[in-house]
């Protein structure tokens, strides 16, 4: 690997950057536009001009050179180097670890927690969810089910021939559903959806300049919109309500309410399938618009900032759950007691207000450093791809609260074990 390589990899690392940024927004607005919703908000300048400047910062921080990383160039070449050579191992090591993990993840959940196929989807939500059913053993043996999605990078990036694998390493990337389905998790799925599409991307396994690529991602779409629909009217029908009556009185309408001629296309056109489509399309525009929205009214009823503990708030979960600390989880979600999202600009600012810009600076260099090693290194292109998904939806959720910021911990643990058993491997060696 020349060192001219790493300049080629710089300039592939921020087109990445930038497709992920530019096509969030394109998401939103495009939602948006062709989404029959009115719009309601309190602070809603104050929002948007939050927005923005958080977005040029986190720019103007991907702008700031890799300094401290170009000048050890020889020694990320030789780490490389030193990894290829065990590519096929790391991978049957990696995939090993994540079965086992999935193991004593679906015994804790079918055996310790008694969660059934029997029970309806919200029985087994609040039986899994429940505090009490909290395992710490099952759940440190199982935590690194959560980078199931890392055995296809490494697959695909070292170009293993090998079909079999590549099967075990789909199996693994699939393997979520099964809680996905017994939890009604709409969550869940959305993430394997578009972490596929984002590997297939970067590892160009898809064609972008076919028509054939977008006609399978629109198949996709229509399939996931359809299983969303499936999983609200089964969540309807358990409260008695009727099925549109459920949906117009949901929170998301209190910021993006349907627009009367809307709901009248749908009332006079009944149950059929285009109602059914349209209110789908609807409904998943409300979902991807209303959390910027949100953001505005948290703000307005914002009193006092969380400095850092909103965001961690699956590290703190887990302290709490071991004794470690004993932070109240209710104070640390939305400030205006509503159960929606308000975007990761708004965790940002629920955390440290304005003062949060220069951690959007900090943020972006940050990915500056990732997507430069990502493009040089394999280690860490799963990190790479936590971010360019993270940055597609910034306008729509907190990803990184939700999941991602403990996906790239446990990551980095896994990264942590494979040093120091090279490391003593390596000693060894020298030893004989």
């Amino acid at each position: 690997m020349e060192l001219s390589f790493f300049k080629k990899n710089i300039k592939k690392g921020t087109l990445n950057f930038f497709n992920s940024i530019f096509l969030g927004i394109f998401i939103w607005v495009f939602f948006f536009i062709i989404t029959p919703i009115g719009t309601k908000s309190n602070s809603l300048p104050t929002t948007l001009c939050f927005i923005f400047f958080s977005y040029l910062f986190l720019i103007l921080g991907y702008y700031l050179p890799p300094l401290s990383i170009t000048k050890k160039k020889q020694y990320i070449i030789d780490i490389e180097k030193a990894l290829s050579y065990q590519k096929v191992k790391i991978l049957y090591c990696l995939i090993i670890l994540i079965i086992f993990s999935f193991f004593f993840r679906y015994y804790d959940l079918f055996i310790n927690r008694e969660l059934s196929f029997y029970n309806s989807p919200l029985i087994n939500k609040r039986i899994a969810s429940n505090p009490k059913n909290f395992s710490l053993f099952f759940g440190s043996l199982s935590i690194f089910r959560t980078i199931y999605f890392v055995p296809l990078i490494f697959y695909f990036n070292y170009k293993i021939r090998k079909n079999e694998i590549l099967i075990v390493c789909l199996f693994l990337f699939l393997f979520p559903i099964l809680e996905a389905y017994l939890r009604d998790s709409r969550r869940i799925i959305f993430e394997l959806l578009i972490l596929l599409l984002i590997i297939l991307f970067l590892f160009k396994k898809i064609n972008l300049k076919s028509y054939k690529t977008y006609l399978v991602i629109f198949i996709v779409f229509l399939l996931f919109a359809a299983y969303s629909m499936t999983v609200t009217e089964r969540r309807v029908k358990l409260t008695g309500s009727s099925f549109y009556e459920k949906i117009y009185t949901s929170p998301y309408n209190d910021f993006v309410p349907v627009k009367k001629e809307a709901m009248d296309f749908i009332s006079i056109n009944g149950n059929n399938i285009i109602s059914k489509a349209y209110f789908s399309e609807i409904h998943i525009g409300q979902y991807i618009n209303h959390g910027v929205f949100e953001m505005g009214y948290m703000i307005f009823n914002l009193k006092e900032h969380k400095y850092g503990l909103y965001n961690s708030y699956l590290i703190i979960k887990f302290l709490n759950k071991i004794k470690l600390t004993n932070i109240s989880l209710e104070h640390l979600n939305n400030p205006s007691d509503r159960n929606t999202y308000i975007t990761f600009f708004g965790g940002m600012f629920l955390d440290f207000g304005w003062v949060s810009l220069p951690l959007m600076f900090l943020f972006g260099y940050f990915q500056k450093l990732i997507f430069y090693l990502g493009n040089n290194t394999f280690v860490f292109k799963p990190i790479m791809v936590v971010l360019y998904f993270s940055n597609i939806f910034l306008l729509v959720m907190n990803f990184i609260r939700a999941q991602f910021l403990l996906t790239i911990g446990v990551y980095l643990i896994f990264l942590l074990i494979l040093a120091l058993s090279m490391s003593l491997l390596s000693n060894r060696i020298k030893r004989c």
